[in-house]
């Protein structure tokens, strides 16, 4: 069994790197016991109740090496077997197989540990991670041996602290497997399960549509330890010092009988062995420091939880205390602690998974592979669209409880940067110029406590382009939506707001990669609603397949270029009342009779229309029968092209009318001098065009 080095613990307990080696002592209290210095020729050190044999040529200089004798049970607690032993100035890289003798005191079922010291500098404290090796034992000497692992490619006198003992009451479970695990004898069946778990997660991260490599492992299976750990940590991934084939995971057995916990957990960790063979660094330095990806490779782990969870809307209880990570900025909010920005983070991770597919995931870790510190780049070049375009979306899901049910209302109220009072009439403007991180956002409060407006009093909202503004009302617990803007946007019905005791929650999101000083402005406001009247609209140039029934009564199937306008010289009478606006017609234009209606839902505060219908028709007075032309048609999310005082236009042009969330429905039929046409189907061309306009009642043409 090779002896793999154990450093910081990745995961529910990675510390911030140790810069200093060798590594420290874990335990204030062993005592020195023991010294030899041992080179190219390979030597001998004894102890009482310990030898070590170095054979030729196996280090490959002179290392001056001590033993330290720690007190019983200080190390391993009641599962101890022997005495333990740290070898400090233990050469990390060695190229034979180092024979160890230790004296069993205790005990049956022996195994041998090797554990390596870490420094977790974050707290200012030392732990050992420990892997197990089988041991042959004649009475009550125990002979192991320690196998040269992954050499570096290049030479390095780099030292390490190795702690040495034996365990008793283990057992080793190597059943046919990605993963053997070694546990105390009274946890075997739950240890069985914890195997089944992590061979869930084996063949779940390396299939589609997640397609991750284990090419940069070459032995398997993964050593898996049981053993109790701190409280509150239910496992951890173990980077090695002597590379990728080395690094393995350890698990708290106090908590191996939560079946649901256990299973998020192998998922979470196995994904961090995973994510560490995309980390291209030299494999000392990856045992001891974080990877610049440290904030993405927690917030991709917790968001693998979900897959191994039963609960469909399951969200990892390590969430909790870091929902507000990405208002701290995508990544300068990783400067101050970088495993919990990337707890919170997570929402970022399962918000583009389920918008952009799963598989951008293994693009980013590439990136790292590939070299490259910058992270940004990563995304970017792993999603069809930048993360500029992508944040202020994330966080108007994020915020609507569209990603996780832990974050709301609540979570933003307890980190305003700013609040506005509107007390009185002498409220009337209030101005916020704040520094803003590189994809960041902040969050104000608008309180309207002033009873003396009318349904015209508004708030106007303004910004600069580098910002695009989040505006929400929130009565008591229900949040709406009231929309967004790079520019102005306009707040209606203070009123209405203020009677409904609701408030107004804007959250400015900066879109640009660099921080940048900005300013944002609540102005109060008197405007009139607007007025619509008269509508028209036009469809052209939209190319079509039509079905189409001969005279003779054969058929066939053409290609034809519609070209619908009613550009005519006048509106059509329409009204408008609290958002809708309704419009028909029914006229005789000489020899044609025009007829039809439209029916639109305006949102005035985005200038769009929300959503709406157009039913039309041209038929021959004459001959109404057999000459005729029918269209209808449903869209929404139409936006304003033209916002004027005496009239709105509203279109989409090009590509934008095949887009199904635009356009949802369009048909048309016709008929002419027994000929009979049906549409079959239509595509987009950059010429064609589709608008509405109205005519606002004041200074109607």
């Amino acid at each position: 069994m090779a002896l793999a080095a154990i450093s910081i613990a990745i995961s529910c307990s990675k510390d911030d790197p140790a810069t200093n080696n060798p590594d420290p002592n874990p335990n204030p209290n062993p005592t020195p016991v023991s010294t030899a210095e041992i080179g190219y020729d390979g030597g001998t050190m004894t102890y009482t109740g310990f030898e070590m044999v170095v054979p030729d040529a196996c280090f490959n200089g002179y290392f001056e090496l001590s033993l330290l004798e720690h007190p019983t049970q200080t190390v391993y607690g009641t599962y101890e077997a022997s005495k333990f032993y740290t070898l400090e100035g233990f050469p990390l890289e060695f190229l034979e197989p180092i024979e160890i003798q230790l004296e069993s005191t205790s005990g049956s079922d022996l195994f041998a540990v090797a554990g390596l010291v870490s420094r977790a500098a974050s707290t200012d404290s030392a732990m050992i991670s420990f892997q197990f090796i089988d041991v042959t034992q004649q009475g009550s000497t125990c002979t192991f041996v320690l196998e040269p692992n992954d050499i570096p490619d290049y030479a390095t006198d780099d030292t390490v602290s190795v702690v040495l003992g034996l365990v008793k009451d283990y057992t080793k479970i190597s059943a046919k497997s990605q993963f053997v695990v070694y546990c105390p004898k009274i946890y075997v069946d739950d240890a069985y399960y914890l195997q089944d778990f992590l061979d869930e997660a084996y063949s779940h991260f390396q299939n589609s549509p997640l397609n991750f490599s284990y090419l940069k492992r070459t032995k398997w299976p993964v050593e898996v330890t049981v053993r109790k750990l701190g409280s509150g940590t239910y496992g951890y991934f173990v980077p090695s010092k002597w590379g990728n084939n080395s690094g393995y995971m350890e698990f708290n057995q106090d908590y191996l009988s939560d079946k649901e916990e256990l299973k998020t957990t192998a998922g979470h960790e196995f994904f961090h062995l995973v994510q560490a063979l995309y980390d291209p660094r030299y494999a000392f330095t990856k045992a001891i420091s974080p990877s610049s990806y440290y904030w993405v490779e927690e917030a991709a782990s917790v968001w693998s939880e979900a897959w191994f969870s039963t609960d469909a809307n399951y969200v990892s209880i390590v969430r909790n205390g870091h929902q507000m990570a990405p208002f701290n900025g995508m990544l300068e909010g990783a400067a101050e602690n970088p495993q919990h920005h990337g707890y919170g983070m997570s929402a970022l991770i399962k918000y583009l998974a389920d918008n952009y597919g799963q598989e951008y995931l293994v693009k980013i870790f590439e990136h790292e592979q590939s070299g490259s510190t910058d992270i940004l780049g990563g995304f970017n070049n792993a999603l069809p669209k930048p993360m500029s375009e992508i944040y202020a979306d994330f966080l108007h899901a994020y915020i609507s409880s569209e990603v996780y049910g832990d974050f709301g209302a609540g979570d933003m109220l307890g980190n305003l940067s700013g609040t506005f009072a509107v007390n009185g009439a002498n409220d009337t403007i209030k101005e916020f110029e704040m520094e803003y991180k590189p994809l960041s956002a902040k969050v104000f409060k608008i309180d309207i406590n002033y009873a003396g407006f009318t349904d015209q009093n508004s708030m106007l909202i303004k910004s600069e382009s580098s910002i695009k503004k989040l505006i929400y009302k929130l009565k008591g617990a229900e949040l709406t939506y009231l929309g967004s803007a790079f520019g102005d946007f306009n707040v209606l019905n203070l009123q209405q707001i203020q009677q409904e005791n609701a408030l107004i929650l804007v959250v400015p999101v900066l879109h640009y990669y660099s921080s940048s000083e900005e300013k944002v402005v609540f102005q109060i406001q008197s405007t009139p609603p607007m007025q619509f009247e008269g509508c028209r609209f036009s469809l052209k140039y939209l190319p079509a397949v039509e079905h189409v029934t001969l005279p003779s009564g054969s058929t066939m199937t053409q290609d034809i270029t519609y070209n619908y306008t009613y550009d005519d010289d006048y509106f059509r009478t329409g009204t408008y009342t609290n958002g809708n606006y309704w419009c028909s017609w029914d006229e005789v234009d000489g020899s044609w009779r025009h007829y039809g209606s439209m029916h639109l839902i305006i949102d005035e505060q985005n200038k769009m229309i929300v959503s709406g219908t157009i039913e039309a028709a041209i038929q021959s007075v004459s001959n109404p029968d057999e000459t005729y032309k029918n269209m209808e048609i449903s869209f929404k999310n139409i936006p304003s092209t033209s916002w004027g005082e005496s009239e709105v236009w509203f279109g989409i042009m090009g590509s934008n009318f095949c887009n199904p969330e635009i356009i949802t429905s369009f048909d048309e039929n016709s008929a002419q001098t027994g000929f009979i046409r049906y549409l079959l189907s239509y595509s987009c061309s950059s010429i064609n065009t589709f608008g509405i306009k109205l005519s606002v009642a004041a200074n109607k043409e």
